[in-house]
């Protein structure tokens, strides 16, 4: 399969993130590794996206600093963010 046939994938994966872990980071990349590894996909990217603070879970830190965390998670990452 050529570059231009095979599907363009963007990894997404919203929670609470309270907090992030090495396990979340290891979920993209076995992700990534299986979908390329599959010969169909190409991950051209992966999100990680916080829930609200409204989200109601107890002891529920901020979003600020949720994602304060995600982002320090992910800075030495070229396609997670």
């Amino acid at each position: 399969m050529t570059e231009t046939n095979k599907t363009h994938v963007i990894l997404l994966s919203c929670g609470s993130f309270n907090p992030i872990t090495k396990g979340h980071i290891h979920m993209f990349e076995k992700a990534r590794e299986y979908l390329h590894q599959s010969g169909r996909f190409i991950v051209i990217g992966g999100i990680i996206s916080p829930v609200h603070d409204s989200y109601g879970k107890p002891g529920l830190v901020s979003s600020r600093h949720r994602l304060t965390m995600c982002q320090l998670a992910v800075q030495s990452s070229d396609w997670i963010r």
